[in-house]
């Protein structure tokens, strides 16, 4: 049997580290700061809560097929503005910042039985504008199982959101 000495195992290492590819799987990619998020026309928000898209059709919560993958802004606003319908305007909002969540319905950071249940696996958009009011996001996302569906890729986003909503990267 040979014997490799640590100093050895250590450099092997390195060396072996410096030749692995970087993952280009654009399904592991966020939004970097500084990219846009461009509304293609004004979206009007019925119920003052949330705007659903689907295949580049805007669709009522009671529409939705959780199932496919689907987008919606998000609004933090006033308890009182709530149910108050406005609308989204046309035009283009900085991306701040994204991120990855994986949420039950209703039942957000509680932990179930079983690791790889169904769940919302959403990347959430950060937006900044003067246009917007409270705090923005634009949520992808699908319903499913981490180990199986995985978050929605930057292509599968691109088709969610259709021609209502363009993603523009930061170069």
């Amino acid at each position: 049997m040979y014997k490799i000495s640590v100093g050895l195992m250590a450099a092997l290492f390195l060396v072996l580290s410096g030749c692995a590819t970087v993952n280009d799987d654009e399904s592991t990619y966020l939004l970097p700061p500084g990219s846009e998020v461009q509304v293609t026309r004004d979206l009007n928000v019925p119920d003052g809560s949330r705007v659903y898209i689907q295949l580049g059709t805007l669709v009522e919560r009671s529409t939705l097929d959780i199932w496919k993958p689907y987008c919606f802004f998000h609004m933090t606003r006033a308890p009182e503005q709530k149910t108050t319908p406005f609308v989204i305007p046309s035009g283009a909002y900085k991306v701040t910042g994204s991120r990855r969540e994986s949420n039950y319905a209703g039942a957000e950071g509680m932990q179930f039985a079983g690791q790889d249940s169904n769940r919302a696996l959403s990347t959430i958009i950060e937006l900044a504008s003067d246009r917007l009011e409270g705090r923005t996001n634009l949520v992808c996302a699908r319903w499913g199982r981490p180990s199986r569906d995985g978050y929605l890729s930057l292509t599968e986003m691109r088709v969610t959101l259709g021609g209502a909503v363009n993603l523009v990267l930061a170069r």
